[in-house]
């Protein structure tokens, strides 16, 4: 119980913004209760959410409901997965070699590309949660719940199928730990997100779909990053919650506008 306390604090403290002061101590065990405790992260991120779009739906339109939105969730995590966007976007459209990426990966300075993908993500993000608000209110509340935490969820996958494109860094330090518990953990928390989206969704299709395609980003995600770096890192895990959010928002629409057209 202790160790398991110690992972969920320590996943507040490192993906959130939550003002945890305590030290926690890192150990192996800590460290692993910590990777499944990931998805809490994102089920408490999914309820403030939800929180604030009903209580402030009534009042405000579309448009200020989206930013409001898209707003809250950078706060919450303190801006550390749109930095991963950011730095990610610098490498991978440098169109340099291995090497170099990665150290445009390590370099704290912010180019061009990255200013010019963020823009793109979060203004595209706004219009695609406005698009929802107005397609499909009802499943897009329950959406608002369950997205958050399967993009927290597609960093165990990540963990569980990757490998690292250096032996530092934070997917390095973290991958020693991805162990038979965490994976166990893994298919857990799988079945309580089907569970979950058949309940609160109620529609086999969107449901199956929405499944589909939280399985296949982060595999998808993975190939692109050895393709680019030779694996992952704690950069492109950040940049696959920021991107992976993205795309599940724009399929969710695909599949509203294609039903109601």
């Amino acid at each position: 119980m202790k160790h398991g306390l110690n992972g969920l604090l320590l996943a507040f403290q490192f993906l959130t913004t939550v003002p945890i002061t305590r030290q926690i101590p890192w150990t192996a065990r800590s460290a692993r209760w910590s990777i499944v405790c990931y998805p809490l992260t994102g089920l408490v991120l999914g309820g403030l959410l939800v929180s604030l779009y009903l209580l402030l739906s009534p009042f405000l339109s579309p448009l200020v409901l989206a930013a409001l939105l898209v707003t809250l969730s950078i706060f919450y995590s303190g801006g550390l997965h749109l930095d991963g966007w950011m730095d990610v976007s610098d490498a991978f459209l440098s169109r340099r070699d291995r090497e170099t990426k990665l150290i445009i990966l390590k370099d704290s300075r912010v180019g061009a590309f990255a200013v010019m993908t963020t823009i793109l993500l979060i203004g595209w993000k706004v219009l695609l949660l406005m698009e929802l608000i107005a397609l499909a209110p009802r499943e897009f509340t329950w959406l608002l719940l369950l997205v958050p935490v399967c993009l927290r969820w597609m960093i165990i996958v990540q963990l569980i199928y990757g490998k690292t494109a250096s032996d530092q860094g934070m997917a390095a330090s973290l991958l020693p730990h991805v162990t038979t518990h965490v994976k166990n953990a893994s298919r857990v928390w799988f079945l309580f997100i089907a569970g979950a989206c058949f309940l609160l969704l109620q529609n086999v299709i969107l449901t199956l779909c929405f499944l589909l395609m939280i399985w296949l980003f982060p595999l998808f995600w993975l190939r692109v990053c050895k393709r680019e770096i030779g694996g992952m890192s704690g950069d492109t895990i950040g940049a696959s919650i920021e991107g992976g959010e993205l795309f599940l928002w724009g399929i969710m629409w695909t599949f509203f506008l294609s039903v109601t057209a």
